[in-house]
């Protein structure tokens, strides 16, 4: 059996209270609120959890990290297709936040509201 991982997971995302949501084939959960429920391999999950705790703000690890999948929760390595799929989630991602968040905005703190692309971004 290939005991080789690949975690793919977007750090500055941020789910807050959103547990999961989908763009295709796409998904995009939430570790801090369903790892216990998608990964019943209790070594897997303490591994990913130190992965993940990597990422901080700061000195504070980034909360509610979007990890993504595609299909079985299995950390398999993702084909090429399957890695377009995931780029166009997050161009999708990217997009929709600018049509809420970028657009017609003219007050002081209108720069606290903005997102880049970087806000956006997967790591593999």
């Amino acid at each position: 059996m290939d005991t080789k991982r690949q975690i793919v997971y977007s750090p500055y995302l941020n789910l807050k209270d959103r547990e999961t949501f989908k763009i295709g084939k796409v998904e995009i959960w939430n570790f801090s609120k369903k790892s216990e429920e998608y990964i019943t391999d209790t070594n897997l999950r303490q591994q990913i959890q130190s992965i993940l705790q990597m990422n901080k703000i700061g000195k504070q690890p980034i909360d509610d990290i979007g990890v993504v999948s595609i299909g079985d929760k299995d950390f398999r390595r993702f084909n090429e297709s399957e890695l377009i799929e995931i780029h166009f989630a997050r161009l999708i991602l990217f997009i929709s936040f600018l049509a809420e968040h970028n657009i017609d905005y003219k007050d002081l703190n209108v720069g606290h509201r903005m997102a880049t692309s970087e806000n956006f971004d997967i790591v593999i």
